[in-house]
């Protein structure tokens, strides 16, 4: 349904990943104001003192389903165990935007993300985002869009950059033109490696 809450919609098919077992997470920032499907959280490591590298993930569901606490994301989730942050993004699905509104509000969560770096104590020069599916396909158009005039949700700070400098992503949609974007991103980027059908890109 339009405008609903994700999470509430999507959790009887998709259960919570278990958030216990963080010690230090800040749910539900908002980064946006368009929706309230725009919000999201960011997992801490137990150790160290930041500012943290962060590692911003968009789950799947074929834009139409699933939301950021879904157990099908726990996995991505770790890298908190490696001194990383996490963060996890809602976002809009199709019931309630078309395309692009998923990258836009991708952009529009890194320049929340950038912006108020040094609040969150993360390090605004090290960011990577990571997507599985249909947030896979969010995170190959952020890999190539980066602050390009159009695909940028400039309610939020203007000043703060929605380049990543790294992307990954896994288990894309087959046979779209997300296929072929990969394909590019993969034979363009020097540094660039695939591993089990996981693309990465490291600029």
């Amino acid at each position: 349904m339009a405008g609903s809450n994700n999470g509430e919609q999507f959790l009887a098919s998709e259960p919570e990943m278990d958030m216990t077992q963080f010690r230090h997470v800040e749910y539900d920032l908002k980064y946006a104001d368009q929706s309230e499907n725009q919000i999201l959280d960011i997992i801490y490591p137990d150790e160290g003192e930041g500012p943290f590298p962060l590692i911003i993930v968009f789950h799947g569901g074929a834009f139409a389903m699933g939301h950021k606490r879904t157990h099908y994301i726990s996995s991505m989730c770790q890298p908190v165990t490696q001194g990383y942050a996490v963060a996890t993004v809602e976002y809009r699905l199709v019931q309630e935007a078309l395309w692009p509104a998923q990258l836009i509000d991708g952009k529009a969560a890194i320049r929340y993300l950038r912006a108020n770096a040094e609040k969150l104590n993360l390090d605004p020069e090290r960011f990577a985002v990571w997507g599985n599916s249909a947030g896979g396909t969010v995170t190959q158009f952020l890999a190539v869009t980066g602050d390009k005039e159009g695909f940028d949700d400039l309610t939020v700070d203007l000043q703060a950059s929605s380049k990543v400098q790294c992307a990954v992503k896994t288990i894309p949609p087959a046979q779209t033109a997300a296929s072929a974007l990969s394909a590019a991103i993969c034979s363009y980027f020097p540094s660039v490696f695939t591993v089990s059908g996981a693309c990465a890109v490291v600029f």
